[in-house]
């Protein structure tokens, strides 16, 4: 039931233009742990044991791979997959994702952001599949990839140089790499930039994108890659140290979005609009224009009509409304 409800919140939410307008949304995917507890001994059978430097167990936690909307001024937890032993944060969280495009429908995103834990072919095959774009952290796991594209940047300066929330970066970006043996992309396209941050360390990374150079610009790549740690830092951290994410019993059924919906959920409740009254439109008219949809509206979420639109449950329903309309 709470899958349902956070599903069918983020679909009513991009209905009725909740998120930032123009951006695309971006699905992030990551893992992290949810209630642990001491002793050598499992008390279920998601548990995951815990060692210490001689391999010895010391305890056992909970691990979940987690989705949640990005990018678009708002952030939105869907979904948690849990995983137990001999399971892991990559397959897990191919199923999440599978489950969750499923669900909102494959018109619903535009890209997926994950950390280069996943970046391996199964997992960007997947992103393509399911009809999205990658946009993944490329570090030393690939290191034939990763070599070449240090080499190429390294000889030239970069190629473009703006300001990001009043700070410089340099930003350097290139396509054309050849994938790698059994990843299924025509090419790879790579970003490196470096964030020169005041009194502070000066951010390097790569990311790697599935993205033509010619539909999405350098500068928004960078700012969907950096939309990834949202969900660390809107989602993970707020879960754990607002909500007791960290904390909870270890019997705790992990699943149907219940610990997605412990974190995020009730920060950005505050963010979204007041309730207003559903605006009225003569028959066969929407958005007051007759014939056509405006631009980004039920049309862009799958809805045709108003009876299309997502039903939510009471408990949801309070959270995303309609904006209010210009006079």
């Amino acid at each position: 039931m709470t899958r349902d409800a956070l599903v069918a919140t983020a679909r009513l939410a991009k209905c009725n233009k909740v998120f930032a307008g123009g951006s695309r949304i971006g699905l992030a995917v990551d893992g992290t742990s949810a209630g642990h507890t001491g002793g050598s001994t499992s008390v279920c059978d998601l548990c995951r044991p815990q060692r210490d430097d001689k391999d010895v167990v010391i305890g056992h936690r909970h691990e979940v791979a987690a989705i949640s909307v990005v990018g678009v001024g708002v952030s939105l937890p869907l979904d948690v997959e849990p995983y137990g032993p001999g399971d892991s944060e990559l397959v897990a969280g191919q199923r999440l994702l599978r489950r969750c495009v499923s669900s909102l429908g494959a018109r619903f995103a535009d890209y997926v952001a994950a950390d280069a834990k996943f970046a391996c072919a199964p997992f960007l095959n997947l992103v393509q599949e399911v009809g999205l774009h990658a946009i993944v952290r490329l570090k030393k796991n690939l290191p034939d990839l990763f070599g070449r594209a240090q080499v190429r940047f390294n000889s030239r300066p970069p190629d473009q140089t703006f300001e990001h929330r009043g700070e410089r970066v340099e930003i350097w970006d290139e396509g054309g790499f050849q994938p790698w043996e059994g990843l299924n992309w025509r090419q790879v396209r790579v970003i490196r930039y470096l964030q020169y941050r005041a009194g502070k360390t000066t951010i390097e990374a790569y990311w790697l994108t599935d993205y033509p150079m010619d539909e999405v610009s350098s500068q928004a790549l960078f700012k969907m890659a950096k939309s990834r740690w949202e969900i660390e830092n809107e989602g993970f951290n707020e879960a754990k140290t607002r909500h007791g994410m960290e904390h909870l019993p270890p019997r705790r059924q992990l699943g149907g979005g219940r610990l997605a919906a412990d974190g995020a959920w009730h920060r950005d409740r505050a963010a979204l609009p007041k309730p207003l009254p559903a605006p009225r439109h003569p028959p066969g008219e929407v958005g007051g224009r007759p014939g056509r949809h405006p631009e980004g509206s039920l049309s862009d979420a799958g809805c045709t009509t108003q009876a299309d639109r997502p039903a939510l449950p009471s408990a949801a329903r309070a959270l995303v409304v309609p904006r209010r309309q210009p006079d």
